[in-house]
């Protein structure tokens, strides 16, 4: 896979937490329910923080996080050799953005620059889903 497929993957992971909010709210889901999903893709402190703060339920977010950390730990590396993803930045940055810490730890028991990369990508994850929700949540409240 060239470097541009590598990069569209990455940048498709990355938007499924945004992805999560709208469809929960498409599917009838209250706001707070969508509010509490949005940031599930960031570790559980940054999380829980964002959804206070915009009115989701801090508790339930805390769980969404923990359990993406864990399916992404258990499943990210059958899924990156599924779809072929062989280049190992490629794979600790798909892992360390949307499954956090457990999947950063994991990510360096396959290979160190995996775990690199997937640490690099967890922290530049929760400074964008930081900015990004607040922002994403924003649009969705004024449409309704």
């Amino acid at each position: 896979m060239g470097v541009f497929g590598q990069r569209f993957e990455r940048e498709q992971f990355a938007g499924m937490r945004e992805r999560v909010g709208v469809v929960v709210r498409l599917l009838g889901g209250g706001r707070d329910l969508w509010v509490s999903m949005a940031p599930k893709s960031a570790t559980a402190a940054i999380a829980m923080a964002i959804s206070g703060r915009l009115g989701g339920i801090p508790s339930l977010t805390a769980v969404l996080a923990i359990a993406t950390g864990i399916l992404g730990a258990v499943l990210g590396s059958a899924i990156c050799r599924l779809v072929r993803v062989q280049d190992w930045p490629a794979r600790g940055f798909a892992m360390g953005v949307t499954s956090h810490g457990i999947a950063t730890a994991r990510a360096f028991q396959e290979h160190e620059i995996a775990g690199t990369f997937a640490a690099l990508a967890m922290a530049l994850n929760g400074v964008a889903t930081a900015l990004a929700t607040p922002a994403v949540i924003g649009l969705l409240d004024s449409l309704g």
